[in-house]
């Protein structure tokens, strides 16, 4: 995958209603979430509005605009992938800093003035599911990033007061295997 094609992320699963500011109202951009999986992969296709462009002159991650995908594996783990709107990548595993597994793949594309899209792949063996069920589900948030004057913290399931990586105020995310 060396190229972004939001065209092909509409045949995927749009994450249902909006993105909410983790602490109170509506977000000022949208973001679109597309959300897919096979056997080997769950992808994720973002498109993340703007007017500005994104914010990336930091070294860090973390202090650039950037995703969060927060998955909480059957086991408990939380895995928290955080990937720049230059692409760069960081992984924590229950709040600890962790190597990124090889396999796993982030492209963004940035527009001047404009939306910065992001395509995430994260090998599906690291979230330890029964890929021989039917069915398996994992609790689940996509969080955004936005630094700046005017920056803000929003996400697709409800945020409370422990943040992006709660295991309680996730969403879930349902994988189907009978194919």
């Amino acid at each position: 995958m060396k190229e972004i094609m939001p065209d092909e992320w509409t045949a995927w699963t749009k994450l249902p209603g909006r993105f909410s500011k983790t602490r109170e109202g509506r977000a000022r951009y949208d973001t679109t979430v597309y959300l897919a999986h096979d056997y080997q992969y769950l992808y994720f296709g973002i498109i993340a509005n703007d007017d500005r462009g994104a914010m990336i002159g930091q070294r860090s991650v973390v202090q650039n605009d950037h995703m969060e995908y927060v998955i909480v594996r059957p086991d408990g783990a939380v895995y928290q992938f955080v990937a720049d709107a230059r692409g760069l990548l960081n992984l924590y595993v229950d709040n600890k800093a962790a190597p990124i597994p090889g396999k796993t793949v982030c492209r963004v594309k940035r527009t001047r003035g404009g939306p910065w899209m992001q395509f995430m792949a994260i090998p599906m063996e690291i979230l330890k599911l029964d890929l021989q069920k039917r069915s398996a589900s994992v609790r689940a948030n996509v969080c955004r990033v936005r630094r700046g004057l005017h920056g803000e913290f929003t996400s697709w399931a409800p945020v409370g007061k422990k943040g992006f990586v709660s295991k309680e105020e996730a969403g879930e995310f349902v994988f189907d295997f009978n194919w």
